[in-house]
């Protein structure tokens, strides 16, 4: 069996095709594995008032299980971008990342307008604005931003907070770097969520952490192995994920389709 025209599950129109998960169509775009310098870009007739962009990256599409899959096979965080650049009509960077090992990456700017934002691992200057699109999974406007603070002082971030939440300062594949992220030399050490700092934040806040984490590192022991601490109760909250996939398969099985 022919299929004509070939289907374009993963084109640089599902950036902008309005689906914020792919229950009824792709949503995301790949670039061409022989592109050098893969780089898209998103174009408005009118200039847009724009003070936040989410970028996605699915860093596990061959992972159907990976939120019980730990580690990861790989030495790195499997298919993520590792670098990128975001720049304005003019070509001048307004955002960039040379580390990056999160799948979410949410940049602030100081809300102004912009006709097009492009995408791209490497300088974008010598392409045409028309050969770019933008791997956007989220592009709002001044108007659409969320109510809050955004902060560099963890004092301020977690003051009256009801809910403190962290992350491993120890990135999958960097393990080499831990020695370096860990003590008062630290750059990360004022993040560190201790009882003094869990103190700021309301009363009966409660701490989370996506797990594994390193006690000692982003977060005292008294703290993610103390009474607010919620880890356990969110970490089992991916069993409920596998244990719907289990039963889905015995269905399957019990209907007699040999899978």
């Amino acid at each position: 069996m022919a299929v004509e025209p070939g289907l374009e599950a993963w084109s640089p129109e599902n950036v902008a095709n309005g689906w914020q998960r792919p229950t009824n169509a792709p949503n995301a775009w790949v670039a061409d594995p022989n592109d050098p310098l893969p780089a898209l870009a998103l174009q408005w007739e009118t200039p847009q008032a724009i003070g936040r962009i989410v970028l996605a990256f699915d860093t596990d599409w061959d992972h159907p299980m990976e939120t019980v899959q730990m580690p990861h096979a790989e030495s790195v965080m499997p298919f993520c971008a590792r670098r990128y650049r975001v720049r304005d009509e003019e070509s001048r960077v307004i955002a960039e990342c040379a580390d990056n090992h999160q799948a979410r990456n949410e940049i602030v700017l100081a809300p102004r307008f912009f006709d097009l934002l492009a995408l791209g691992g490497e300088d974008l200057t010598d392409r045409p604005l028309s050969q770019r699109r933008a791997l956007l999974s989220d592009l709002v406007g001044e108007r659409h931003l969320i109510p809050g603070t955004v902060t560099d002082d963890p004092v301020v971030a977690v003051s009256g907070a009801d809910v403190v939440a962290t992350d491993t300062w120890v990135s999958m594949g960097m393990e080499a770097e831990s020695e370096q992220r860990h003590g008062a030399a630290s750059p990360f050490e004022p993040f560190r969520v201790s009882e003094a700092l869990m103190a700021k934040a309301a009363s009966d806040a409660v701490f989370l952490h996506c797990l594994p984490a390193y006690r000692g590192y982003e977060v005292d022991a008294a703290v993610i192995d103390g009474p607010a601490s919620l880890v356990w109760q969110e970490a089992e909250n991916r069993l409920h994920a596998q244990k719907a996939l289990l039963s889905w398969l015995m269905e399957q099985h019990r209907a007699g389709d040999g899978r």
